[in-house]
């Protein structure tokens, strides 16, 4: 059935212009983020014109009916998914025939939480900070968080303006709205980043600053026409996300002039290249959209009412969903993070243009002039077709692979390799190239061999942190007679297995105290852990003491700022144990591996996708040794001079382990059967890493024992 709600009346062309210049700072932004970085804020100004749109449509009757909530919502679903489904499959059907294997895995459960809706929702389950994301692998449905937040709220939206119908006087209604939204802006302020960006709860004040707009807006119009608040809200709106053009009176020159300077203010803010505090940036932009909004149409501002930014308007909806998906793919193809020419902006934008006016004018469109029946059939074509390719995605992705192992297999370039070089012989059979990447998309860690809860410890210092602390502390009994104390973060939870195997059981004891996220010997930070492991220093009094800990603070500070702490924290454990043992840090700690496209990827995720493309040239998968030894320079004179001054302490400089010494190199990855040593962005060790460092530690373990067994 078709709907009555689309006729030919004119558009609200100020709100097809705010939404044009909306869409354009979002599209610069995520094609050149570090050129437009306020270009973000575009996304506020889309709520903001949600909010009005959606308490118009609402608000518009005298009460809500089943039927009028049912008819909001069939509207909306009509506007909104088939296109967005659409974009779904043809995006999943890209990145199974344009992304490695590792790239497509990690995509999956993006896919299944868009499916839903739902993809703040993961963000903020992850706890994945949107910010914090551009290292990541291919985030092909980043932009589709948005979509949840606006779906999401879509289901109070009518709880919102029943309670509206209450309110006899428009001040009532708007001092309603505008407590709701205090609180909406109260929790928005007070959460953290990840809640802060994706909860539609944090977005409420946005969204309801819209309806304060319709509230004016209508208000004004009812005054000039004398009509009743609701007969001109029926007569304002025209369809679902547009409205009507009711006859106004000339707008007057000054209030012209008031409207332009918002405007140019919003434009400045969006172009601006100094940095605008995403939380008042928000507000501001917020703000100001909600004032022009409620200023009315204006007729004569060409700076809003011109024909191509209200066509950037019609077409804005289309062009936020294809325009991100495209950019990844055209980056990943690429192997550059960045537009770096001209000839490459050109021709993004041209896909991405010509990708976005033909599902504008094929599935938008129609999906707008269709039936709801032929729109919900539509939508659940292209979610069967696409539950079926994410159900079958391995066995399809296994396929492709097995065809691009063969192309491998068939590279000329495959078998050279000069005398003498240390890069990895690529002469491999089709299953050791499956293994290869195997390994380096699993990312395996050494098992946990069995071990007792520690209560002991627990009873000694009565602290107990089940996220962070209890489920990476535990001991195992030996045979021997000496105790050891392994402490850290997350590098010495991984790393215990290693340290359990070298030590072969001569121990009583031997007790792993760690904390995640703690940087034991420089930090001042985890004060509950500080106090925690040093009870139990003085209750162990520990024969060994080992700490493995990431700390990038020896990669990044002044010598003076971090040599006394770490002194003061060495002395601590020295005051309480015979012996103390400090690892290093390794190469991977602090930055991620950045190539020379400017892209930071891990090195396993680096390693698959060029074996899949064929691509044999391991070259920048490696730090010469000169590098890697300035880059340590601070820790190794700090830690360095420190074990030197006393001969119970043992620097183990665990980054040199990893070079080649012939070669003065130091890969990434063990030449012999392509195994990244780390697994992701954190320079966290995996299996290969892990056992490269296995023959360090057996060397120190026995020293340790022969010492302080010639003591005892």
């Amino acid at each position: 059935m078709k709907s009555s709600q689309f006729s030919s009346h004119k558009k609200r062309s100020d709100l097809q212009g705010i939404r044009g210049v909306a869409i354009v700072s979002v599209l610069l932004f995520h094609i050149r983020q570090d050129f437009f970085i306020n270009g973000f804020l575009g996304v506020d100004v889309f709520f903001v014109l949600s909010g009005f749109l959606i308490s118009s449509l609402l608000s518009r009757h005298h009460k809500l009916s089943l039927p009028i909530i049912f008819d909001f919502y069939a509207r909306r679903f009509r506007r909104i998914v088939p296109l967005y489904a659409t974009m779904l499959l043809l995006s999943m059907i890209c990145s199974l025939l344009l992304l490695s294997s590792i790239d497509v895995e990690k995509t999956q459960s993006s896919f299944i939480w868009s499916l839903l809706f739902a993809r703040n929702i993961q963000q903020i389950r992850d706890d994945r900070d949107y910010w914090r994301q551009a290292s990541d692998s291919v985030g092909v449905l980043r932009h589709s968080w948005s979509l949840g937040v606006e779906i999401q709220y879509y289901l109070i939206a009518p709880i919102i303006a029943a309670v509206l119908l209450l309110f006899k006087s428009q001040s009532g209604r708007i001092s309603f709205i505008s407590v709701f939204s205090a609180v909406s802006l109260i929790f928005y302020l007070t959460s953290d980043a990840t809640v802060q960006f994706n909860s539609p709860f944090c977005r409420c004040w946005q969204f309801l600053l819209g309806s304060i707009a319709s509230e004016r807006t209508c208000m004004k119009d009812a005054l000039k026409k004398s009509v009743s608040f609701a007969e001109d809200k029926e007569a304002l709106l025209e369809k679902e996300d547009e409205l009507e053009n009711p006859e106004t009176e000339a707008v007057s020159r000054p209030f012209r002039y008031h409207s332009t300077f918002v405007i140019v203010i919003l434009v400045i803010a969006f172009l601006s290249p100094i940095p605008i505090e995403k939380r008042l940036g928000a507000i501001g932009i917020s703000v100001l959209v909600t004032v022009l909004i409620a200023m009315g149409k204006e007729e004569d501002n060409l700076l809003l009412t011109n024909y191509p930014l209200t066509y950037l308007g019609d077409i804005s909806y289309a062009l936020y969903l294809v325009h991100w998906p495209v950019i990844v793919f055209f980056a990943y193809q690429r192997e550059r993070a960045t537009i770096d020419s001209w000839r490459a902006l050109i021709i993004l934008l041209v896909i991405i243009m010509s990708i976005t006016l033909l599902s504008h004018h094929t599935v938008e469109k129609w999906s707008l002039a269709a039936g709801y029946v032929s729109s919900a059939v539509y939508v659940g074509a292209v979610y069967t077709v696409l539950a079926t390719l994410l159900f079958n995605s391995y066995s399809i992705s296994q396929a492709l692979l097995s065809n691009r192992i063969e192309d491998l297999l068939n590279t000329s370039s495959a078998s050279k390799r000069e005398p003498g070089d240390w890069k990895p012989d690529m002469n491999f059979t089709k299953e050791q190239i499956r293994e290869i990447i195997s390994y380096n998309m699993g990312g395996p860690l050494l098992p946990i061999p069995p071990y007792q809860i520690d209560y002991e410890a627990r009873q000694w210092t009565n602290y107990t942190d089940e996220k962070e602390h209890n489920d990476y502390s535990f001991v195992w009994k030996g045979n021997g007679s000496l105790s050891v104390l392994l402490l850290g973060n997350s590098f010495a939870w991984r790393a215990a297995p290693v340290i359990h195997h070298v030590f072969k059981g001569n121990y009583s004891v031997l007790r792993v105290y760690t904390h995640l996220g703690t940087r034991l010997l420089t930090d001042v930070d985890c004060p509950k852990y500080r106090a925690a492991y040093a009870i139990v220093l003085e209750k162990m009094r520990p024969d060994i003491t080992l700490v493995i800990a990431r700390d990038p603070n020896y990669l990044s500070q002044t010598l003076t700022a971090w040599k006394k702490i770490t002194e003061e924290r060495i002395e601590q454990l020295k005051n309480f144990s015979q012996r103390v043992v400090v690892d290093g840090q390794n190469t991977f700690c602090g930055p991620v591996l950045k190539l020379k496209s400017g892209e930071d990827i891990t090195t396993p995720t680096e390693i698959v996708r060029r074996l899949e493309k064929g691509n044999l040239n391991m070259d920048e998968l490696h730090w010469s040794r000169n590098k890697s030894d300035s880059y340590h320079s601070l820790e190794t004179s700090i830690l360095y001079s420190i074990a030197k001054k006393n001969p119970n302490i043992t620097f183990n400089n665990i980054y040199e382990q990893f070079c080649l010494e012939k070669e003065e190199v130091c890969p990434f990855y063990n030449p012999k059967n392509i195994h990244s040593y780390y697994g992701d962005k954190w320079g966290h060790l995996i299996s290969e890493g892990l056992n490269t460092l296995r023959i360090g530690y057996q060397r120190i373990a026995n020293r340790l024992i022969k010492e302080l067994s010639v003591i005892e």
